[in-house]
Formats: C-alpha cells, sequence, structure tokens
C-alpha cells in the first residue's frame, strides 16, 4: 500500500481576504492564468472536473469540493484520477494583505507526483492565483 505524502505551501497575497477566497473558491477560471490546468468545470454544486497537464501528461480527475464560507476556505478530495485531497485557507493578515495556504495530501506515482514535483507545481499555480488576483482591478464586495 503506497504511503500517502503530504505537502504544504502558501503565499501573500496582496488584496483583502474577501477578495482572495472569492476567486479561489472560483476553480472554474483556473484555465484562463494557470497555464497547466487546461480544463475546470463545475460539474454540479459541489463536484469539479479538472484535466491539466505536467511533465508531458495529462490528468484528469473528479473532485467534491466543500466550501468552509466562514473559514474562508475550502476542502477537496479526489473521486477519479490519481488520489488527493486538501485544504485551501485564506487568513487575512496586517496591512489589508491575505495569506493562501494550502495542505495537500496525496498517494504518489511513480512520474509526477514526487514531494518535490507536487510542490513546485503547487508553488506555480499560487504565483499564477497571487498574479491574478493582485492584477484584477478592485471591486466592492
Amino acid at each position: 500500500m503506497p504511503t500517502t505524502q503530504k505537502v504544504n505551501v502558501s503565499c501573500e497575497v496582496n488584496a483583502p481576504i474577501w477578495r482572495v477566497y472569492q476567486n479561489w473558491k472560483r476553480l472554474d477560471r483556473f484555465p484562463s492564468f494557470v497555464p497547466s490546468v487546461k480544463e475546470a468545470r463545475w460539474l454540479s454544486r459541489n463536484r469539479l472536473y479538472w484535466r491539466e497537464e505536467h511533465d508531458g501528461a495529462d490528468y484528469e480527475s473528479t473532485y467534491a469540493i466543500t466550501l468552509h464560507l466562514r473559514e474562508n476556505g475550502l476542502e477537496w478530495q479526489s473521486l477519479s484520477g490519481p488520489e488527493s485531497s486538501g485544504t485551501a485557507r485564506c487568513e487575512a493578515l496586517p496591512r489589508g494583505g491575505s495569506r493562501l495556504t494550502l495542505s495537500i495530501d496525496y498517494v504518489p506515482d511513480a512520474e509526477s507526483q514526487s514531494p518535490a514535483s507536487v510542490r513546485g507545481r503547487h508553488e506555480r499555480y499560487l504565483r499564477a492565483f497571487k498574479a491574478f488576483v493582485e492584477s484584477a482591478p478592485p471591486s466592492k464586495a
């Protein structure tokens, strides 16, 4: 039985927590700012289809998504595709910024699921997300 691995990554975003969380929970928008995410679409209120390319291969997954509005977070559990689960949490920082932290649990495969590969991929997601949110014009909550 493969051993589950854990990866934690975070970034600080120069935007208020409500804007960070509102944008993060719109997972279907990721293909517009993360080049490796080829498709993300809601199948139902709490089911998400996700297709991405990394290390020259396509990966498809369906996830159960649970939003935690009061905690400014969400969690996911894979229903198909590579086995993974995790949480995303937004926290307000002094001076109006926010920290987004991802905690990912996954079962590695032989090719693209090494801790370094998974960490690097999620750090790229966060860099792209940060740039996307910080470049958006301010709007009302």
